[in-house]
């Protein structure tokens, strides 16, 4: 049902159901074109960024190690920043130490004793369900590596990194928001955990004007 497999540089990646349609991703490695094949056996090549897809994720896949990213980004709030980002981070090694820190803080009674609890739960729930929980996009996407996905009908890159810095270039517009004192009490305990790092960032491919690789660091520029 997939595209060319019986030859060897032709690799079977997935088969997606989507809409009672099935989905077949096939990748070419020589011309780094990921081709698609419908139920129906009609072939489709996906969009002209193919090259530049396979381009990307043999960047950021090409070590299973951690590697460094630098990242240039807008936000949904106008915000343009450069990041430093750690990939392939050990997420829960993190999460298990943020944990340990949690359960040994020292708190007082109401509202710092219901933030602490809630943020444990929190925590634990992470960990348990190695973050399936959460709301990050996950169906019919491809994961190529750790913290690294690709939705092949949204042309999108998932990237699910450490931040280490951050240098703001134009100040966003965010609305005022007034929280809670749990909230606040919450997030001010956020603040001495390694999970306070963590970053989800959602790049659609057609919006990378350049991509470099040097050694073990990337560079990324959507902006």
């Amino acid at each position: 049902m997939y595209l060319k497999t019986n030859v060897d540089h032709y690799i079977f990646i997935r088969k997606i159901n989507y809409n009672s349609i099935k989905i077949y991703i096939t990748l070419d490695i020589y011309s780094g074109f990921l081709y698609i094949s419908l139920s129906n056996l009609r072939e489709v090549t996906m969009s002209a960024t193919t090259k530049k897809v396979q381009k990307i994720l043999d960047s950021l896949t090409a070590s299973k190690s951690a590697r460094w990213a630098y990242l240039k980004y807008q936000n949904t709030q106008g915000e343009i920043s450069v990041y430093k980002l750690l990939l392939n981070a050990d997420f829960m090694g993190f999460y298990k130490t943020d944990l340990e820190i949690m359960k040994n803080l020292t708190v007082a009674e109401g509202v710092e004793t219901t933030a602490k609890e809630q943020l444990i739960a929190s925590i634990e729930k992470s960990v348990e369900t190695e973050f399936n929980h959460e709301k990050n996009p996950t169906k019919n996407m491809i994961t190529f590596a750790k913290g690294i996905k690709f939705h092949p009908e949204k042309n999108e890159l998932y990237l699910h990194c450490l931040s280490l810095e951050k240098k703001i270039l134009v100040p966003g517009v965010y609305k005022d928001v007034k929280s809670s004192e749990l909230t606040l009490t919450k997030n001010r305990f956020k603040k001495m955990l390694k999970q306070s790092k963590i970053r989800f960032f959602k790049i659609n491919l057609d919006n990378i004007l350049s991509l470099s690789s040097n050694n073990n660091r990337i560079v990324i520029r959507t902006v």
